[in-house]
């Protein structure tokens, strides 16, 4: 199906695993008051879409796509290919649409099917009821992109792009997301995007309510997505590739409160990609970070 014949609207993409948080995210999404041809499409397995049928009997804009696999990125391939609008916006199950965001999307992404555009977010820390704003008008070059894997050691992460806070015209040359990756799939799917010649804008306004708990993020850690991870980045620099592995990897179980963790990732790490002198001494700092990180938890 062409651009052309695609009707105009939104289709909401929503991979879900039948968190409660899902009732949320739906009510947030029908109190946008600049929503208006619109579609949600939920993907999730056979049993989780009977319930949600059953709840949402009258709510004729909702399309359930089964997946049995609990996959996000094979959930929003999925759900991508079975939307029907001009426009897609995905959310997480986990997060709230901000009243406004339809509107400020369609109004970026009139002209140019090469565009991906991110909104800013409320940052939410679960559990610190710690609240901030994160992102700015700016667009997004690959050369600045790419510094995210590899970062200073102490720094902060200098953009925050979450594909659940993005919008994008339907187009056959948008490249799908890597259903190998349990996490990390948005940064490698915007690398994808940039490699492509896509252009990726951010607009100042807040679009999204986000969630962020570092204990559920960290339990999701493994060496196979690991690997694949540094597959790809190994085709754009091997030095990169490594330093990813070495600085950037185990950066969030270093500041972690999960010390069993972060050891059995570091030896899953030592034992896979044999550092060097260099990076083993990387190794050493985020491990004496993460002693200081457990001692302050005492």
């Amino acid at each position: 199906m062409t651009n052309k014949e695609l009707k105009d609207g939104i289709s909401i993409v929503i991979p879900t695993i039948g968190r409660e948080s899902l009732a949320d995210v739906l009510a947030s999404i029908h109190l946008d008051n600049t929503l208006n041809q619109h579609e949600v499409v939920i993907v999730a397995s056979s049993k989780i879409c009977k319930k949600i049928k059953q709840g949402y009997r009258e709510c004729k804009c909702i399309k359930l796509v089964t997946q049995e696999e609990a996959n996000i990125s094979k959930s929003r391939n999925k759900g991508i290919l079975h939307s029907k609008f001009n426009i897609i916006s995905p959310i997480d199950d986990d997060d709230l649409w901000v009243n406004g965001r339809t509107k400020l999307f369609q109004d970026k992404l009139q002209i140019d099917n090469n565009v991906v555009v991110f909104g800013s977010a409320q940052f939410n820390v679960i559990g610190r009821y710690l609240k901030k704003r994160l992102g700015s008008n700016q667009q997004i070059n690959f050369e600045d992109y790419v510094k995210i894997f590899n970062p200073k050691i102490l720094s902060k992460q200098d953009f925050f792009l979450q594909v659940g806070n993005c919008a994008f015209r339907k187009n056959t040359q948008l490249p799908k997301f890597n259903e190998k990756l349990v996490y990390l799939e948005d940064q490698i799917w915007i690398l994808d995007l940039l490699q492509k010649g896509f252009v990726i804008n951010q607009i100042e306004e807040i679009t999204l309510e986000y969630f962020f708990s570092r204990e559920r993020a960290n339990r999701r850690w493994d060496i196979v997505t690991e690997k694949e991870i540094f597959t790809r980045l190994h085709k754009i620099d091997f030095i990169l590739a490594r330093k990813y592995v070495f600085k950037r990897s185990l950066k969030s179980l270093a500041l972690s409160f999960n010390d069993s963790l972060f050891r059995n990732a570091k030896l899953e790490i030592i034992k896979e990609f044999h550092p060097r002198r260099k990076e083993k001494l990387q190794i050493l700092f985020l491990s004496v970070l993460n002693i200081f990180v457990g001692a302050l938890k005492k």
